[in-house]
């Protein structure tokens, strides 16, 4: 890190050159042909404050923080981590950035088989406090979420801006058009084909001449970006860019998707090129605003610093468009016992001697030992051979980078009796529990924290209930069983004891995330 001083002509103009020579190597990657896939990605609210956010980081010469969020596409399962598209950005970015006298930190936190809610209910916790950029990645679990797609949307806006740089916001769309079902001579699927042997598959792949190139923004997307002006709000999609090409390699559905993974795996999980591109043109869209930025500072010092200073100053919030007010209000204190995350240790709400609960991995043992569980369910971590409780950091050159995808979770059984949880500084709101989203199929014997559950509030009893809005009542696994309980509607402000009791008919329950207001 430099020294922090203010830039000179000479070090800006040495950033600059860092900014052409990362462009200049991302044009030599076989999977950029030219220019044409260039900027076809990405689309900001306001660029001017996004390029503001950078002059900030630049003239402070302070660490820029970019959070990933995401289910198992962006934490790359099927792949190694080290190739999921997070890291290839900060491979391109981070140089050009260290030039301009900021440290890139690229926090991947992406879970498999976790949706936007209610894991953006512990936003702050799971990204950090220092972040600039939040990002979620809206694709497998989250696509087709119908009529609350707004609303869930709009909660995770809203917690992002609630943290407390007030970081931008980018939506990322990592699907993959899928336009084509025609199958081989030997009835093999065309897209999921190695080119070498497409016999009897058509040329175009189903490309359908004329088609207009799908754009960058989905609909709700497209709706809070006009409601949250001047918040960073900015967006990108692989299938705008690769439009007229994805009917060939290296384009195509195998090339991208299917081709070079290193474990075998899902189509619907990139493979090593579709990480790379999407990492690739990240970083290009990023290095376009650092190069504004700088060039910005050189015009005018002092109006750049001026005009930073707005863009990244709190502001207040507009009126939620679609999100329930009673949790778009405010973000709750929060305590989560999945890694990774940046604070909020969901067993520091256990009170001395308060129980016999432990935490725990979710997967229960009898459905897969250890060592296949971070395999299959947490994607294939290549510098991770046993479970650890630990973060594990992978620093690489100017790069930080986390990748350690552990869904440990507050695990009690009847055996266990009452467990109190200690609950600080509430304001008189809610308090919910969550319930780790365990995959695509319940785990044996695994109850439900509202049904299976026995709560006492500062020695009453009480009876959760499900949740009415629905970034809470999210749905999810087999069962169509919610996630969350709304514990209590109202409390007093203050601290509170809870306590909690599995009971007999249940096996275990498991409990992921606590959030009071």
């Amino acid at each position: 890190m430099h020294p922090k001083k203010p830039h000179t002509a000479q070090s800006l103009g040495a950033a600059l050159a860092a900014v052409k020579a990362a462009e200049a190597k991302i044009l030599a990657e076989p999977l950029i042909t030219g220019k044409e896939l260039l900027g076809k990605d990405f689309l900001a609210e306001n660029e001017a404050d996004l390029v503001n956010r950078f002059v900030a980081a630049v003239t402070a010469r302070s660490p820029f923080v970019i959070s990933f969020g995401g289910s198992s596409v962006t934490a790359g399962h099927d792949n190694l981590h080290k190739n999921a598209y997070p890291q290839i950005m900060a491979n391109f970015l981070a140089p050009a950035m260290q030039a301009a006298g900021s440290n890139l930190i690229v926090r991947n936190q992406a879970m498999g088989g976790t949706a936007s809610t209610p894991w953006t209910l512990c936003l702050r916790n799971f990204l950090g406090d220092d972040t600039d950029i939040a990002v979620w990645e809206y694709a497998m679990i989250d696509a087709g979420n119908g009529g609350d797609g707004l609303h869930l949307k709009e909660y995770f806006v809203r917690n992002a801006l609630s943290m407390p740089k007030q970081p931008a916001v980018l939506f990322v769309n990592a699907d993959f058009p899928r336009r084509s079902e025609a199958k081989t001579s030997t009835g093999q699927n065309c897209r999921h084909t190695p080119p070498n042997k497409r016999k009897g598959c058509p040329v175009n792949m189903g490309l359908r001449p004329g088609t207009r190139r799908p754009p960058v923004l989905a609909g709700d997307e497209s709706s809070l970006m006009s409601a949250y002006k001047g918040f960073g709000l900015h967006a990108e999609s692989l299938m705008p860019a690769i439009y007229d090409k994805d009917h060939k390699p290296p384009h195509d559905h195998w090339s991208l998707q299917m081709e070079g993974k290193p474990h075998g795996g899902g189509e619907w999980h990139p493979g090593l090129n579709g990480h790379r591109l999407r990492g690739l043109l990240l970083a290009w869209d990023y290095l376009q605003l650092l190069s504004k930025a700088l060039k910005a500072i050189q015009a005018n010092p002092a109006a750049a610093s001026v005009a930073a200073a707005k863009s990244v100053a709190v502001k207040p919030l507009p009126a939620p468009r679609g999100c329930d007010k009673s949790v778009c209000g405010v973000a709750p204190k929060c305590a989560t016992s999945f890694e990774p995350r940046q604070s909020g240790d969901l067993r520091k709400l256990l009170a001395p001697g308060g129980g016999k609960w432990t935490v725990s991995m979710c997967q229960d043992s009898v459905n897969m030992n250890r060592e296949q569980n971070l395999q299959r369910h947490m994607g294939y971590v290549d510098m991770v051979s046993r479970v650890s409780r630990a973060l594990v950091r992978d620093s690489i050159g100017l790069i930080t980078v986390c990748m350690c995808m552990q869904h440990y979770a507050l695990r009690g059984t009847p055996a266990d009796g009452w467990q109190e949880l200690t609950l600080t500084g509430g304001k008189g709101g809610k308090i919910v529990f969550c319930e780790p989203n365990t995959g695509w199929n319940r785990l044996p014997g695994m109850g439900k924290v509202r049904e299976d559950l026995d709560y006492q509030l500062d020695g009453k009893p009480i009876t959760a209930v499900p949740p009415q809005c629905p970034a809470l009542a999210r749905v999810k696994g087999a069962g169509e069983v919610p996630l969350c309980v709304l514990v209590a509607a109202k409390t007093t402000p203050g601290d509170h004891k809870l306590r909690i009791r599995v009971k007999p008919n249940a096996k275990y329950v498991l409990i992921a995330q606590v959030a009071w207001w």
